[in-house]
């Protein structure tokens, strides 16, 4: 399934009801930054995959969400590769493929390990 949001508080929102296999984003949403989303997804122990997906480098908010895990950056640019839909295609099926490897070994999402990891 693919799912669209424009804004951190839409995809905030939808990420209550839905279960998503990695998060594609640019930098920025209409409210902020998606580094904003990242840290919220974080600090409630999900640990879903982001890839990021953007024209143009901003390496202070690639630093501040690498800090956070579980991110992979790509470019939109030919500057950066000659496909990059290629490029983003591989991404997301190394992220995805990573976080399912998580929860096949342990027969449980990475969301309920972080809760049971952190209540104990």
């Amino acid at each position: 399934m693919v799912d669209t949001s424009f804004s951190i508080e839409d995809a905030i929102n939808k990420m209550r009801y839905i279960s998503y296999d990695v998060i594609v984003t640019d930098y920025n949403f209409e409210d902020g930054s998606a580094n904003t989303l990242l840290k919220y997804t974080r600090e409630k122990g999900d640990r879903i995959p982001f890839v990021y997906f953007a024209l143009f480098r901003m390496e202070d908010l690639e630093e501040e969400a690498m800090r956070y895990g579980g991110v992979t950056f790509t470019g939109k640019s030919a500057l950066y590769s000659r496909s990059p839909f290629s490029d983003l295609e591989q991404a997301i099926k190394k992220m995805a493929l990573a976080y399912h490897e998580e929860v096949d070994i342990t027969g449980e999402d990475p969301v309920h390990m972080a809760q049971r990891e952190s209540s104990s």
